[in-house]
C-alpha cells in the first residue's frame, strides 16, 4: 500500500482561526483518502491556563470541528493537541530538566522563545535538535499538555481519547 501525506502547516501569518476554519474540509479530504489513516492537528493555547480549563475548551473547539462520524470511525486515527502556551514551553522542559513542572504555562510565546533560544526569534537548529533527543517520560511529568498528546498517541484500548 502507498502512502499518502495531506500536510497544512502554519506559520506566523496563519492563525488560529485559519486552522478552525480549514479544520473540517482538512478531515474530510483526509478520511476519503484511501491510504490515509491517521490525522493529527494542532493549535498553540497561547494564553496562560493555571487551572487547565482553557486546554480543555481549546481541545473541545477542535474536536467540534470534526464530524461526529469521522471521529466514531476506524479507518482513521485523530489526535488533537494543545500545547498550553507554544511549544517552546515543551521544548523548554526538554532544554532544562530543572524547571518545575507546569511552571511555564504562565510565561508569554515571547517569554518562552526568550527563555529557550536567548531571542524572541525561533531558531530551528535548537528545537530540531530538542525534539530529535526528547525525554518522554520527563515531559510527560513536566507538561499537562504534552501528557494529553501523548496519551492520544498511545491510548488505553478506548477509540476516542477522553478530553481531560
Amino acid at each position: 500500500m502507498g502512502s499518502s501525506v495531506i500536510k497544512s502547516s502554519t506559520s506566523a501569518q496563519s492563525s488560529k482561526g485559519k486552522i478552525l476554519n480549514e479544520l473540517e474540509k482538512l478531515v474530510q479530504a483526509s478520511y476519503t483518502k484511501e491510504d490515509v489513516n491517521l490525522f493529527i492537528v494542532g493549535v498553540d493555547l497561547d494564553e496562560p491556563d493555571h487551572t487547565g480549563e482553557i486546554h480543555k475548551k481549546q481541545l473541545q473547539e477542535l474536536y467540534s470541528r470534526i464530524p461526529q462520524r469521522i471521529q466514531e470511525s476506524s479507518k482513521m486515527k485523530i489526535i488533537c493537541f494543545s500545547p498550553v502556551q507554544a511549544i517552546e514551553a515543551w521544548l523548554s522542559y526538554q532544554h532544562n530538566k530543572t524547571i518545575q513542572a507546569n511552571s511555564l504555562e504562565k510565561l508569554s510565546p515571547r517569554e518562552l522563545k526568550k527563555l529557550l533560544y536567548g531571542t524572541n526569534r525561533v531558531n530551528p537548529r535548537i528545537a530540531e535538535k530538542l525534539a530529535k533527543d526528547i525525554d518522554v517520560e520527563h515531559l510527560i511529568k513536566q507538561s499537562k499538555s504534552f501528557d494529553h498528546f501523548y496519551k492520544q498517541l498511545n491510548p488505553p484500548k478506548s477509540k476516542k481519547p477522553k478530553i481531560t
